[in-house]
């Protein structure tokens, strides 16, 4: 309808060549009040689908309230506090606790018998995330440590993996997985800066108004799925490295570690045309939630159009405190001294603005801002190279 709406406003501008310039301004405020009144009902419809998911999170009466606390205590010191629990939700590995250990073991025995009985067989990739303590973490903090649902959880996402098949580390630009990423995220609708915020986490870039035409759901969240893998990545690299944002000394490197990411959503070009369908928004907020758990800690909404400022005012209450605090608007200035540039540094480090690639100049024909497709995909590859070296050869299986 809203397309429909700019073909008849367009039809409209042409109409009105011939009238008297006030007629004429008049008719086409009229199709611009249309068109403001479908974008609204259409952002209420996709509303009314993230309410719907958001009401399914696990709520955390434990972690809302100790949000909550730190973040008053901090008020009333004076102090900008950034929560334990959006820099990190795992506890320290390996695990101390006998009963953590007791229900790690036991979520990975389940998981492998209900796989056996629906007669699926995994692969090498999903295979890495049953042997990985850090991955099944996740799903039993997600589920407060209740072993069921947590492998009900995981048993889910793995047949997910099994269907979407995610690519692996990339070490190899000329690669068939190379060449599919290249051209899904040639122009950064999402991409993973090189470097980490100044807690440790790494950051992952949205910018859908660069979304490649004709990019179907499957490719869309396999990419989706593997820039995700790629921010946890670099956040490992450069814990190993001993580095923070921009190769400095990151103050959130003590342990244990951050093992989550900044997400930065860039919506200032935002627009019907440009817009995910719905498919795709669904699954990716599915993704978030169900197969990559406790790893979101802060998303930024960078200056989005003035309605999603109100919508968001709504839907906040249907979301509990853990989930509102991890959420922030970034709307108005963003001048160095400004209210928005003080958030965004205690948030993301001094070098926000190069780091999630905001108010830099364009680069690359089409593609957003910061961004040059072929430099990026090199340091892609050298990148995972290098956390390759530093994870080692995978080992055979009967090797001791």
């Amino acid at each position: 309808l809203a397309i429909l709406a700019h073909v008849w406003m367009l039809g409209s501008l042409l109409s009105t060549a011939s009238l008297p310039h006030g007629e004429a301004l008049q008719q086409l405020r009229v199709w611009l009040q249309i068109v403001n009144v479908l974008l609204l009902l259409h952002l209420l419809r996709r509303l009314s689908s993230l309410a719907t998911l958001l009401k399914a999170l696990p709520r955390s009466g434990s972690d809302a309230t100790a949000v909550t606390a730190a973040a008053a205590a901090a008020a009333a010191a004076g102090e900008h506090l950034v929560p334990r629990v959006h820099l990190r939700s795992v506890p320290p590995l390996p695990l101390q606790d006998a009963d953590q250990r007791e229900a790690l073991a036991a979520l990975r025995e389940t998981v492998r018998k209900s796989v056996a009985r629906a007669g699926i067989s995994l692969g090498e990739d999903e295979e890495a995330v049953l042997d990985d303590d850090l991955a099944c973490c996740r799903y039993l903090v997600a589920r407060g440590w209740a072993v069921p649902p947590a492998a009900d959880m995981l048993h889910a996402a793995l047949l997910w993996r099994v269907r979407r098949s995610p690519p692996g580390p990339l070490c190899d630009l000329d690669s068939a997985d190379g060449a599919f990423l290249r051209l899904e995220g040639g122009r950064g609708k999402v991409y993973v800066p090189d470097g980490v915020d100044c807690h440790g986490r790494g950051v992952l870039v949205l910018d859908n108004s660069v979304q490649r035409s004709g990019s179907s759901l499957q490719a869309s969240m396999r990419y989706f799925a593997f820039c995700i893998q790629l921010a946890l990545r670099q956040a490992e690299l450069a814990r190993a490295r001993g580095g923070g944002e921009g190769g400095a000394p990151a103050p959130g490197l003590q342990a244990p570690p951050p093992d989550k990411l900044l997400i930065v959503i860039k919506l200032h070009r935002f627009s019907l045309l440009n817009s995910p369908p719905p498919s795709h928004a669904k699954e990716t907020l599915e993704m978030l939630m169900n197969h990559f758990p406790e790893s979101a800690g802060h998303i930024i909404v960078y200056r989005p159009p003035r309605v999603f400022s109100g919508l968001w005012a709504f839907s906040a209450k249907l979301i509990d405190a853990k989930m509102r605090s991890k959420v922030h608007f970034i709307s108005g200035s963003v001048a160095d001294g400004s209210a928005n540039d003080a958030l965004m540094r205690r948030l993301a480090g001094d070098g926000w603005k190069q780091l999630c690639g905001c108010e830099q100049p364009f680069v690359s024909p089409g593609c957003t801002e910061g961004f040059e497709p072929d430099s990026y995909w090199r340091g892609v590859v050298q990148r995972d190279r290098a956390w390759s070296a530093l994870r080692g050869p995978k080992p055979t299986k009967g090797s001791t």
